[in-house]
């Protein structure tokens, strides 16, 4: 299963790393994230820049990234 994530803040930081533990977890796009978040294991950003603020932005993006 591939996962959106949302945010860039320490709550997200720490769901990351829980969802991480799950072994139905293939990966992790994380939207715009951060530092900490890019760089645990199977996490990556957008191939572009998206506003989180666009509901329709988020959508495409999680269709273009195949995820779950």
């Amino acid at each position: 299963m591939k996962i959106l994530l949302v945010g860039s803040g320490a709550r997200e930081h720490a769901l990351t790393r829980t969802l991480l533990r799950d072994p139905a977890v293939d990966g992790i796009v994380a939207v715009p994230g951060n530092p900490g978040i890019l760089a645990e294991d199977r996490v990556h950003g957008p191939s572009g820049s998206v506003d989180i603020l666009d509901g329709a932005a988020i959508a495409e993006l999680a269709g273009a990234e195949g995820v779950d």
